[in-house]
């Protein structure tokens, strides 16, 4: 949605119908294109003082986009199977309720208007991001996020626009293999500064970069070793 509110706000109305065009192929979300849409009509009414008409539409080239267009949405799992009675809210809700999608994908939390806004959940294929959501859209800033496989990660998130939200600035993560980093991320990786107790008993803090233990650091092993120097690539060197 990066293009159509970039397009919206500079109320360029053509590029918002585009990007809605564009953007709903590339997701796989026809949700996203009449959303879209309404968004490129207040553009464009902002800019002509007028509403825009269907024939105008046309003119532009924008048409309700073919479900065949769209990839058929993923099996659902188990946890998303186990909440397959779900009630469909109102159009326009608002309050606190539970909404699934036509990817059956689960959203959780207070509405305004048939969005989430404000604290929220969002579930799919087993993965949880529990956060703050604008307008439906989940929020950079301070969240949680469990794995399918059952690790999870608390702390600053920011949106990868391909992977959804990931870990960046500061966080903890409680991964599925027992391991727990608690420190620096950059782009979903251990960068920066950070601790790792290992689930074998080994402690490495010090210096990362792009996942591996870089620059200054202490390696305290289960049996009592101790590696305190310099590591480069994950390997002590002195």
């Amino acid at each position: 949605m990066l293009a159509i509110t970039y397009a919206v706000k500079n109320n360029n109305y053509n590029a918002a119908f585009e990007a809605a065009k564009e953007e709903t192929i590339a997701d796989n979300n026809e949700i996203l294109f009449p959303m879209a849409i309404e968004e490129g009509k207040k553009a464009f009414e902002r800019v002509n003082g007028k509403a825009i008409t269907d024939t105008e539409l046309r003119k532009l080239g924008i048409k309700n986009i073919p479900t065949s267009l769209v990839s058929a949405p993923k099996q659902q799992t188990s946890l998303t199977s186990s909440l397959s009675n779900i009630p469909k809210l109102p159009r326009n809700f608002t309050g606190t309720g539970i909404f699934k999608d036509m990817f059956n994908a689960i959203y959780e939390g207070d509405f305004v208007n048939g969005k989430l806004q404000g604290k929220g959940k969002h579930i799919y294929l087993d993965e949880i991001y529990e956060g703050d959501f604008v307008d439906g859209i989940a929020q950079p800033g301070k969240a949680k996020y469990t794995y399918a496989d059952g690790g999870f990660y608390e702390g600053d998130m920011i949106d990868d626009m391909i992977k959804y939200m990931i870990p960046n600035g500061k966080g903890k993560a409680n991964l599925a293999n027992g391991n727990v980093y608690d420190g620096d991320f950059v782009k979903g990786n251990f960068h920066g500064t950070g601790k790792i107790n290992y689930a074998n008993g080994d402690v490495y803090e010090g210096d990362w970069t792009d996942g591996r233990k870089n620059g200054k650091g202490k390696m305290t092993y289960a049996d009592g070793t101790v590696q305190e120097g310099r590591f480069e690539n994950g390997k002590f060197v002195g």
